[in-house]
């Protein structure tokens, strides 16, 4: 085992910023959601991968500093008694503000100022749930049918944001 290896993770802590609505409307029959959003974080957690005696392994480390801005809409509605509609979308840009690259990284790893990989920009998804009565002598009220349909985008780009084009 290596010393960096026996090293003590920092706990990773954040500081978050929302503003929202929420909204019931028609009799209760539909609901709007929105909400923007901001968070920093300090002391990231992430994997890296390291080679060991030729052998590549992950490590958990404190990776840095990230933050994530965006806006989340949802919207349930609830034509009949039975049906209930869902829909939800968000999109998020999480960017890498500060890296602490581990000793005899590659250079690659400097990935300040570029997209946070593997976060999706936009979510989406839709869901319809039937509910029907079932039998007073069974323990359930009633079964539900769900069918949920799901989406998301996810963008890695070595481009860096706008402010650190400046510093650079």
């Amino acid at each position: 085992m290596l010393a960096r290896d026996t090293l003590a993770l920092k706990p990773e802590t954040s500081n978050s910023l929302e503003l929202g609505l929420k909204s019931t409307l028609f009799d209760k029959r539909v609901t709007l959601n929105a909400a923007l959003f901001k968070t920093g974080y300090a002391n990231y957690q992430a994997n890296f991968y390291d080679t060991v005696a030729g052998t590549v392994v992950t490590r958990l480390i404190n990776a840095g500093d990230v933050s994530t801005r965006g806006l989340e809409i949802d919207i349930g509605a609830r034509p009949l008694p039975q049906l209930r509609l869902t829909a939800a979308a968000a999109y998020t840009e999480a960017i890498v503000d500060n890296v602490n690259c581990p000793p005899a990284a590659a250079a690659s790893c400097n990935l300040s100022g570029k997209a946070l990989p593997f976060a999706p920009r936009f979510k989406s998804f839709l869901r319809g749930t039937w509910s029907f009565p079932w039998p007073a002598a069974c323990a359930a009220n009633s079964v539900s049918i769900t069918a949920t349909s799901r989406a998301s985008s996810t963008t890695c780009s070595s481009r860096p944001r706008p402010s650190s084009r400046a510093a650079a």
